[in-house]
């Protein structure tokens, strides 16, 4: 038996049963519905992908800086010559075009999370199926300096009673010995003016705080300068318990729950 001059629809219907025809002519039209628009779709017969590379980072590089920048090349040439239409790394990257067989460089910016970075790179060619290549990075980002700023209250000792509304709390802090990045900032009820210094210097810092009668639970923030900005917190409780707690007396001596007028 010679199949080889039949087309598929005579070798189904001169050899298989008339019961399981249709489901064959029915597989044979979705297979040539595929292929037909694969044809119409690449019609410049460009199925290959191009060419994409990364030179600045190697995938599973160690890094110590939270910010990169990632480079590479992209070229369509000896893979259908159409050139590249977009290169995109978290979103497309502007510029990184090319026609022919010419190579365009790129390069992207990326901002990195302590620990293992999933990064992709796409390429894509000119061509008519847009035709593209991934390269995926983990990029393992590693501070230096993983230590927070010591930060001290020098105004008041934590569980303090107090008679005033109003008080006053003060301290200071530094990256000294812990990194030697300096104190970014200092927040206590918010950010503290001129909080800031570098290397090993340390900062005063103060706020005046209006408080609740019974307990004031008080949070103060310093942060160093290092990449990560490490913080360290310190949770004051502040009694306030005034000296006169007693009500003022108040009498109605014009008159009484009883007289009419």
């Amino acid at each position: 038996m010679t199949v080889g001059h039949l087309s598929p629809a005579g070798f189904v219907d001169r050899h298989l049963p008339n019961a399981s025809r249709g489901l064959w002519r029915l597989f044979l039209l979705v297979l040539l519905l595929i292929f037909g628009q694969r044809t119409a779709v690449a019609a410049d017969n460009d199925f290959t992908a191009p060419v994409l590379t990364v030179t600045s980072h190697a995938n599973g590089q160690i890094v110590n800086a939270r910010t990169i920048v990632l480079q590479g090349s992209a070229t369509d040439a000896g893979r259908g010559g159409h050139g590249i239409s977009s290169i995109s790394a978290r979103g497309t990257i502007q510029g990184a075009t090319a026609a022919g067989d010419a190579t365009v460089n790129w390069s992207q910016g990326f901002t990195l999370n302590p620990g293992p970075n999933h990064i992709s790179v796409y390429a894509y060619d000119n061509s008519t199926s847009q035709n593209f290549t991934t390269i995926s990075l983990i990029i393992n980002f590693q501070p230096l300096d993983t230590l927070p700023p010591s930060l001290t209250v020098t105004s008041h000792n934590n569980g303090a009673i107090v008679n005033t509304k109003t008080i006053v709390i003060s301290g200071t802090a530094s990256d000294g010995g812990l990194g030697n990045n300096g104190i970014s900032s200092v927040y206590l009820q918010g950010p503290l003016p001129g909080t800031s210094t570098t290397g090993a210097g340390s900062v005063t810092w103060s706020r005046e705080i209006i408080l609740f009668r019974g307990a004031n639970y008080i949070n103060i923030y310093a942060y160093d300068d290092s990449d990560i900005k490490n913080e360290r917190l310190i949770t004051l409780t502040i009694n306030f318990q005034p000296t006169d707690p007693l009500p003022p007396l108040l009498e109605i001596t014009s008159h009484t729950s009883q007289r009419r007028p």
